[in-house]
């Protein structure tokens, strides 16, 4: 896949990220009792670890697959674990799980206390985006707890509520932890946490909060940190986490789009009336899985009309082959890095034509700064949830083949691509993209959810700017001119900018798209204090159809041009 250079953003004064420590990651927890779930609710996510993988933590009980960094956590047949090194600090995200928590029980072990440090534990009940309500857990070497609710925005961390537990931490012991959220348009937070086999208090913790951002329904998440001052690694343990919500189904704020059941028929959904989360998005809950190619080699295509439906398929999909479907399958992509740019289905060979792949999820097992999710032409990509890749998807034509891509993107939920520090194509890092559009003719990208956040890669430096790719989606010309190419009725956040329009004047002298009917978040990277949602990079470079339809999420008015407005043009 061609890689470019992209436009600098505007400059901006140096702004101080926190790395991904303390105040940037997830939550944690064990027990060795099953919490109790009200009447009044039920179970929307449970976990027992009782499995054993060497990398990551896995599927859970429910059915999610947990989002590790690779090498830093495991499961050992009873609890899944965190091996912390001083100074570190990372989170594992439940990646097929979205609802309106109103419960999260959990318990913790440590193998020892830590020594010359704290240690902090994350419980994480509700995460959208880059933005949380967490409990945040101190244990300190003589074994003294405390206990915060925090609330994390764009990598801002703000206490709510603290208080000191009165229980003391012991190596090996276990210590139980729950939170509860209520309410829709502000969130009511309460927190308790207690030993192992003594009665639960009541609420140490109970405090309000009305962050716009936070009234939806999000994932949940577990991590750790240890000091940069501890004198050796720590291993946290997890084991019964049990998560709760109410039997009605999320709550919404009225200003999100109709959420459709996960029971409902895919089939009957229509694009562009509800907004793609995970339960409208990859593999349906409970669809039972083949084996398939489990030696982790490339999987090569060759023959037309080839069907691949319901496997668990490992290696990178390297298409070859006309009309070939590929569907409710779970895709891992291959177990080391590649050579160079590709993706976990790779669509570049000029057999390809009419390739489907729906109703997927697209979850590296070994994620690389040279694997993306679907590259390619000639492709439709429907209802899939596609996480942890580089990009999400690349769209270009075949460079020195026909002007079409022919390519349609419908329904799908791209969000948490990885970041790597140590990208050959960029000294700054890599230039992560949702969505990157390079050239080619005939491109509908139409009522997606895609969103412009990170997680860090193993071994990665922190970002520069925070866990924001560098957009949610980019249309430039790299391969060849733009035409045809139609934007419309997606949900868009997040990203240094949610959607970057690149004339690329170079190689073209101008560019023509419809841009119309889509829906913007607030949770940009804010340069200077101002927020670009649509970035255009040469006005009179740029044609634009349907600009001004473009909406905000939340209020449903249409964007505008100028600072914190909406829409932004670089070159003036």
């Amino acid at each position: 896949m061609p890689r470019s250079t992209q436009t600098r953003m505007p400059k901006s004064r140096k702004v101080a990220t926190a790395v991904l420590s303390a105040a940037a990651m997830s939550g944690l927890l064990l027990s060795g009792i099953s919490p109790a779930v009200s009447a009044t609710s039920v179970v929307t996510a449970k976990d027992s670890f009782n499995r054993t993988v060497t990398t990551g933590w896995g599927t859970s009980d429910s059915g999610d697959t947990w989002s590790a960094p690779a090498g830093l956590s495991r499961a050992n047949g009873s609890s899944g674990n965190l091996d912390i090194k001083k100074g570190q600090g990372f989170s594992n995200t439940l990646a097929g799980y979205s609802a309106r928590t109103a419960d999260l029980q959990v318990a913790f072990s440590l193998n020892k206390l830590p020594t010359g440090a704290d240690t902090y534990l994350y419980v994480t009940p509700r995460k959208v985006g880059n933005n949380e309500y967490r409990a945040k857990i101190k244990v300190s070497p003589n074994g003294a707890v405390r206990i915060d609710a925090t609330r994390i925005v764009n990598g801002a961390e703000t206490v709510l509520q603290s208080h000191s537990a009165g229980v003391i931490a012991k190596a090996g012991a276990t210590l139980n932890v729950k939170m509860s959220l209520s309410g829709a348009d502000k969130t009511t937070i309460a927190a308790k946490i207690w030993a192992s086999g003594t009665r639960a208090p009541g609420n140490q913790i109970n405090v309000t909060d009305a962050e716009r951002s936070l009234q939806a329904s999000g994932t949940v998440a577990l991590g750790g940190y240890l000091g940069s001052r501890a004198t050796s690694p720590i291993t946290v343990r997890y084991d019964n986490l049990v998560v709760s919500g109410a039997k009605d189904g999320a709550v919404k704020p009225p200003s999100q789009p109709n959420q459709p059941s996960a029971d409902a028929s895919r089939n009957s959904l229509v694009n562009g009336t509800y907004k793609p989360s995970n339960t409208t998005a990859g593999v349906v809950r409970g669809t039972a899985l083949k084996p398939y190619n489990t030696s982790g080699a490339d999987l090569i295509i060759t023959k037309d009309g080839t069907v691949l439906d319901g496997l668990e398929i490992w290696g990178d999909i390297k298409v070859r082959a006309a009309n070939v479907t590929i569907k409710n399958s779970r895709l891992h992509g291959g177990s080391s890095i590649p050579r160079s740019n590709t993706g976990i289905v790779d669509a570049n060979d000029g057999r390809v034509k009419n390739l489907v792949v729906q109703d997927s999820t697209l979850l590296p097992q070994r994620a690389s700064y040279y694997r993306d999710g679907i590259v390619g032409h000639d492709f439709t990509a429907l209802r899939n949830h596609i996480t942890q890749t580089n990009d999400g998807l690349g769209i270009f034509n075949r460079p020195g083949g026909p002007a079409a891509a022919n390519v349609t993107v419908k329904g799908n939920y791209i969000h948490g691509l990885t970041y790597w520090s140590n990208d050959p194509a960029h000294r700054d890092g890599s230039h992560n993209d949702g969505i990157q559009v390079q050239g080619g003719e005939n491109i509908l990208i139409a009522g997606n959810t895609i969103v412009g956040d990170m997680v860090r890669g193993a071994g990665s430096a922190a970002p520069p700017r925070g866990l924001h790719t560098t957009t949610a989606m980019l249309l430039q010309q790299n391969v060849a001119k733009l035409k045809n190419v139609v934007v419309e009725g997606n949900h868009i956040d997040g990203g240094l900018t949610s959607v970057t329009v690149d004339s690329t004047k170079n190689k073209q002298s101008s560019l023509q798209i419809t841009l119309k009917n889509n829906h913007f978040g607030h949770n940009q990277y804010a340069w200077d204090g101002a927020k670009y949602q649509i970035r255009v990079i040469d006005r009179s470079a740029s044609t634009i159809t349907g600009l001004s339809t473009n909406k905000w999420s939340d209020t449903s008015t249409p964007l505008a041009e100028g600072k914190n407005k909406g829409i932004y043009y670089t070159n003036e």
